[in-house]
């Protein structure tokens, strides 16, 4: 359910931008794919300039350059990748529905565009996300799961994209607390910018689990070389590992409060809904949701 949500959130987060599409592929487009095109792929993305190479490892800095020699007969040409304009932020909140047969449970998403990781209001963020939904003790997970017990976790978090990522929070529930559980999704994100602003003791709690969790965040190589490339990736300093754990310590209360009303206050969602049509779709009116679009298994809206 988590992918065919992702779908969902891509297809229709995006709409006409490149970052539209699955990384996993579309059954009908990927049969159409030939050796040509898998051929002019490579001419004009696989090259020196278009490429970072990043290791993580045991060998020392010379040793690995003369390892990477072979590279050297690896003539560098002319950069083809076009420029990519930023994806345009929603309007109003859009809710989207893809219907699954038989599914027990119904997968629940709420997204929209973020700032990146070179934006000054990113740490801000980060600390928001973390006690809105980013950890167990957050308050969602607290409410979904420990409260209500409609779910064995929810979560959400930042996906940064050199051309405009997003922030996506996603909850798999019994397909019987569908209704309820979007309830109280909702309550929670319109009450942390009214009723039930960021406290004190929640902000130092959600800070201080956040940096002393980031030395985990890099303890294989693996999640070492994602970081180092989203370091890349933003033109990041190098030293940004050693930085950003500060630049969470600096972040204050009142901060937050006011990235969190920028990105939350309005209520300009894309939600993205996986669940069994038949089971769940009329619990829904009570929403008076301006419209409900439908859209097959890879998120594109079905025409009627």
């Amino acid at each position: 359910l988590q992918s065919i949500a992702t779908f969902g959130i891509l297809k229709n987060l995006y709409k006409n931008h490149p970052y539209n599409h699955h990384w996993l592929g579309e059954v009908e487009k990927i049969k159409s794919i030939g050796v040509g095109d898998i051929k002019r792929f490579y001419s004009k993305f696989i090259k020196p300039e278009s490429l970072s190479l990043i290791y993580v490892g045991p060998l020392a800095e010379e040793e690995l350059k003369k390892n990477l020699k072979v590279l050297e007969e690896w003539k560098a040409g002319r950069e083809e990748v076009p420029l990519i304009s930023k994806p345009e932020t929603l309007k109003k909140l859009e809710v989207y529905f893809i219907d699954k047969p038989k599914a027990a449970q119904s997968f629940i998403t709420f997204s929209f565009l973020a700032p990146s990781p070179s934006d000054p209001e990113y740490p801000a963020l980060q600390i928001g996300n973390h006690l809105l939904s980013g950890y167990f003790m957050s308050r969602l997970n607290m409410k979904l799961r420990e409260e209500k017990g409609f779910t064995y976790g929810a979560r959400s978090s930042i996906v940064p994209l050199k051309f405009g990522g997003y922030w996506t929070f996603r909850v798999p529930v019994d397909i019987k607390f569908t209704k309820d559980a979007l309830k109280e999704i909702f309550n929670e994100l319109e009450g942390i910018t009214s009723k039930k602003p960021v406290e004190k003791e929640e902000f130092e709690k959600a800070k201080n689990n956040l940096i002393l969790g980031l030395p985990s965040r890099f303890e294989s190589p693996d999640s070492l070389i994602s970081f180092i490339e989203m370091i890349s990736t933003f033109d990041l300093p190098l030293g940004y590992l050693n930085t950003f754990p500060k630049k969470l310590k600096e972040v204050k209360l009142e901060e937050v409060q006011r990235v969190m009303d920028k990105y939350f206050k309005e209520g300009k969602f894309l939600v993205v809904i996986v669940s069994d049509k038949e089971k769940v779709l009329d619990t829904l009116k009570e929403f008076n949701f301006e419209k409900i679009i439908f859209c097959d298994p890879f998120g594109s809206p079905i025409q009627n």
